[in-house]
């Protein structure tokens, strides 16, 4: 493993988190060395390596990632092509690229390169395939592939993402019950870190939670998780589902009959919809405020 690789990468992730090397070597070693270790003068033992890792928010693992930097290059490609054929929901094509990474996939790779595949594969049987078995059988197993990267208790963020993934397939089939019990191990260890370098993790744990609530008839409970994921995207500084919290807090209400309350939402998830130009939701959103003050006049 390249040691000056693997200190550029401490170095790029301590400035990605805003820490001086005095605040990441705390009671790990001394800030001299870290230096030599971002420089690549020296490379860190096994148990300092670990322990920068914690403090980084970053499994052990990722620092193997280093010891080819074309390699490292390659999946980076990849994971980018995947995560994109996600976001259009072409599930087919991500099957194509994971059954083709599969089959180039070799002995010494990175076991979190497997789970990564492993969770895309899951996700193309359940939406590509429609076989929710075969799926939720596929993620399971690429959440067992934690137990030989580390044995630590807390999941890495790419875990929690499965595990979020999970919950989202449970909901769809309608269990609920089992999608809760899988939102709160995710907000459970969310809570446990003081950092996170992608807290857009967290912002669809509270969201895909909130509706699960709904399902389950808890509406309060829904509208303070909302309001929960309202405050991180503050805090991110982003509207990343800042529109969809507020509709659905509005949403809540609206079960519950609160009408003028329910209109007051809706109305301030239009306003940000727009913002977004977004105008599907708009339309649908002003559609539902229109229905729901022709039924308050009318009592």
């Amino acid at each position: 493993m390249s040691g000056n690789l693997v200190g550029k990468e401490i170095r790029r992730l301590r400035l990605h988190l805003g820490l001086t090397q005095e605040e990441v070597s705390k009671d790990i070693c001394n800030q001299s060395m870290l230096s030599k270790i971002e420089k690549g003068e020296t490379y860190p033992s096994a148990n300092i390596l670990y322990q920068l890792s914690q403090r980084l928010n970053v499994d052990m693992e990722h620092f193997f990632l280093f010891a080819n930097i074309q390699d490292v290059s390659y999946m980076k490609k990849i994971q980018s092509s995947l995560r994109e054929a996600v976001r259009r929901k072409d599930y087919a094509e991500v099957k194509n690229i994971v059954l083709k990474e599969e089959n180039d996939f070799k002995s010494d790779d990175s076991l979190e390169w497997r789970q990564f595949l492993l969770w895309h594969k899951g996700m193309a049987y359940y939406y590509a395939d429609g076989n929710p078995d075969k799926a939720i059988e596929t993620i399971k197993r690429a959440l067992e592939i934690r137990e030989k990267i580390k044995k630590v208790e807390l999941f890495s963020e790419q875990e929690l993402s499965i595990l979020n993934t999970m919950g989202v397939i449970y909901a769809e089939l309608k269990e609920h019950k089992k999608a809760y019990e899988i939102y709160l191990t995710c907000i459970e260890e969310l809570e446990k870190r003081e950092l996170l370098k992608d807290l857009t993790i967290y912002i669809r744990v509270l969201y895909n939670f909130s509706k699960v609530l709904t399902h389950l008839g808890e509406y309060d409970h829904s509208i303070t998780v909302c309001k929960n994921g309202l405050d991180q995207c503050i805090k991110g500084e982003f509207l990343y589902l800042y529109g969809e919290f507020v509709y659905h807090i509005g949403y809540n209400y609206e079960l519950q009959n609160e009408v003028h309350q329910a209109i007051k939402q809706y109305k301030q998830a239009v306003h940000i919809f727009n913002l977004q130009n977004n105008l599907k939701n708009t339309e649908f959103i002003s559609k539902k405020i229109k229905e729901l003050s022709n039924l308050a006049e009318s009592k």
